[in-house]
């Protein structure tokens, strides 16, 4: 079975390292394939080196989209788990808002790699 598209939480928790490795490897072969991976991660160092688009989630609100680089820019940082930090530490925290979540400032490429949004410390 060979899905077009991938939905995968918290993937690599509680893997060593060699298989954490044989993962990323895979998730590198289906991105070539153009498969579309979606997936939900705290390791800020495996969003860096695996995803296209990354969306911060905070408090159960979208409090930033964008690659990689745009990501650390908005947050004025040059490291990704930085930028995770001071987004998410200055989010607003309360109540989910209603409505639909505001729409991406540009949509990615359809099956080009991997995507991830980070939570709260929640699971929000």
């Amino acid at each position: 079975h060979r899905p077009r598209n991938l939905l995968l939480d918290e993937p690599t928790s509680g893997l060593d390292v060699m298989a954490v490795r044989n993962f990323r490897a895979l998730l590198g072969k289906l991105r070539a394939e153009g498969h579309c991976v979606l997936f939900s991660s705290h390791v800020m160092q495996e969003v860096a080196a695996l995803c296209d688009d990354i969306v911060v989630i905070a408090h159960g609100t979208v409090v930033a989209r964008g690659t990689p680089e745009e990501i650390r820019a908005l947050a004025g940082r040059s490291d990704l788990e930085e930028a995770f930090v001071q987004l998410a530490e200055n989010a607003p925290a309360g109540d989910v808002p209603a409505g639909p979540t505001p729409p991406a400032r540009h949509a990615p490429p359809a099956g080009n790699g991997p995507a991830a949004g980070g939570t709260d410390e929640s699971g929000r």
